[in-house]
């Protein structure tokens, strides 16, 4: 079993009760990640309330953490191709506290940086990279899921800051941080085959930002638009997929982790979010759009 008190206690971070089949906090509903305690009396409580559990480690500045989270889904969104695209281009990640979990993925600890605001993104800095900062949590070291899996150390480093490079890509994402600002601008035109061209400078940075862009403002909706803007963004990035610059796939997943992340899908259900998502989907692929390197500007 584990020590969870000597956990709290040897780190100082507040923790807080996760299901051992779905990771999603025991306390208040799904939300209790806001109600984490490093209260040695309340955690002893839990261990006596819930049985068995896994225990979440708030990131951002509760905890001041930041978590980079490796995933493999598939070919096309292996966090470990990356993350060897990253170190490709210069960037790669100090020696730091590691942890494997039970999918085969890795979380890297790293400080909170002070001076910025790192919030939840998926898939945004690259396929299979995932963040958890303000506003979100990770399983920790030790705890065991309802599969008998066990998230294991990887390491016995100590938690290293966070690299500049990562926080620029946490804040603007790879566009503009990678490959150079996006362009802003472009012309589009009507192809005798029924889709629409639009011409612009770079496409795959268009793209990219694109994608960014429409990931980051289902994520950051509010209540009372989270499904129009869900309903926005799948339009536009089903129409890339229907025009063959995205896959299906990754627009789903994408628009999926964005409403898990924005609380859409626990208030709503999965069959709102799937209604709205496939009118999303309905609407693009019925008006499909591809990029192409051209002259930006009429």
């Amino acid at each position: 079993m584990l020590d969870l008190a000597g956990i709290v206690s040897d780190t100082g971070w507040r923790i807080l009760p996760c299901d051992p089949e779905r990771k999603k906090p025991l306390i208040d509903g799904g939300t209790g990640f806001c109600n984490a305690s490093d209260d040695l009396a309340v955690v002893e409580g839990w261990c006596r309330q819930f049985n068995p559990w896994m225990y979440g480690i708030p990131t951002g500045q509760m905890n001041d953490l930041v978590v980079l989270d490796v995933d493999v889904h598939d070919a096309e969104r292996n966090g470990y191709a990356s993350l060897k695209m990253l170190e490709a281009k210069g960037m790669v990640l100090p020696e730091t506290l590691r942890v494997k979990t039970p999918s085969g993925g890795m979380h890297w600890y790293f400080a909170n940086p002070k001076d910025a605001d790192i919030r939840n993104s998926a898939g945004k800095i690259a396929p299979g990279l995932d963040i958890r900062g303000n506003g979100g949590y990770v399983i920790g070291v030790g705890s065991v899921n309802a599969k008998g899996q066990a998230y294991l150390p990887d390491n016995e480093a100590d938690i290293a800051e966070m690299p500049h490079w990562l926080v620029d890509l946490c804040l603007k994402g790879t566009t503009e941080a990678i490959q150079g600002k996006s362009q802003s601008t472009a012309r589009k035109f009507k192809s005798s085959l029924g889709y629409t061209v639009r011409k612009v400078n770079d496409p795959q940075a268009y793209l990219n930002a694109a994608f960014f862009n429409c990931c980051l403002e289902v994520e950051r909706a509010e209540k009372g638009s989270r499904n129009s803007k869900l309903f926005r963004n799948a339009k536009k990035l089903f129409s890339y997929a229907a025009g063959g610059m995205l896959s299906v796939e990754d627009v789903e997943d994408a628009m999926r982790k964005a409403c898990i992340l924005n609380d859409y899908t626990a208030e709503h259900g999965e069959k709102s979010f799937l209604d709205t998502l496939n009118s999303g989907k309905r609407w693009g692929f019925k008006n499909p759009e591809i990029l192409e390197r051209g002259i930006a500007n009429d």
